[in-house]
């Protein structure tokens, strides 16, 4: 099999976030690159100032990485704003691309801004409050036992510091208006959860509107945090999406 799936994590994460989607396209034959972007989890060097700089960043891996002509492209929240920008700038390369967790813009609040400079420990832990429904707080899962806040605070905590403000900034200022979406003609899936808090699923619904070959998935009762609070499902929206383009699924 010669398909290469990309997972992009989104703000203070990294490549553990997309553990159980990895690893399934892993042990179907595909080559996968869940990344660590600079400064994050293992990745070399200082967090990269913009979202242009983080899709520049991963257009080289093109180059770089033996073997890899296209690629499906998964990105959540600050990474599927790297993904889109990827699909404008290197179209030929993207095979497709899903956005989980999208917002156009994706603005943070000022307040947000100082306390993830100033206090990263309190921007996490709000953070982490509004990453999931309010059943996922309780602890409502598949798997008993499993603690999804714990999960999703653990990862934050072991980001370098000045990780999380590099990322907000980032997200923040990045300026792609609504209507060059119109000129972005890559097959895309967009993932969105109904309680969505922090990436609204109403701005989803018009992204999808407005790309030319876009789909929308709405997981009903799921918040931000989408990869821990319904991984079956996210894994499920991908399977089918990637499926039906590498003609796994009809």
């Amino acid at each position: 099999m010669n398909t290469t799936i990309i997972f992009i994590h989104g703000a203070q994460h990294d490549h553990d976030c997309w553990m159980l989607q990895s690893g399934w396209f892993t042990q179907r034959g595909c080559r996968v690159l869940a990344l660590d972007l600079p400064g994050h989890g293992k990745g070399a060097g200082d967090a990269l100032p913009s979202i242009e700089a983080q899709a520049a960043w991963v257009a080289g891996l093109f180059d770089t990485e033996e073997g890899i002509t296209q690629a499906h492209v998964v990105g959540h929240s600050m990474g599927s704003l790297v993904a889109l920008e990827l699909a404008d700038r290197v179209p030929q390369r993207v095979r497709s691309a899903t956005l989980v967790g999208p917002a156009l813009p994706m603005p943070v609040s000022p307040a947000l801004l100082e306390m993830a400079c100033k206090d990263e420990q309190k921007a996490m832990d709000m953070i982490n409050f509004w990453s999931f429904s309010v059943a996922g707080r309780l602890g409502h899962n598949g798997l008993p036992g499993l603690w999804m806040p714990g999960i999703n605070k653990r990862i934050m905590e072991r980001q370098r510091a000045g990780v999380m403000y590099a990322d907000f900034s980032a997200c923040n200022a990045y300026q792609r208006s609504m209507e060059s979406l119109a000129d972005i003609n890559v097959p895309m899936l967009i993932i969105a959860g109904a309680q969505d808090k922090m990436t609204s699923p109403k701005v989803a619904r018009t992204i999808a509107e407005t790309l030319p070959q876009a789909r929308i998935e709405v997981l009903p009762g799921c918040a931000h945090a989408m990869m821990t609070e319904r991984p079956g499902e996210v894994l499920g929206a991908l399977k089918k999406f990637i499926g039906e383009i590498e003609g796994w699924e009809k």
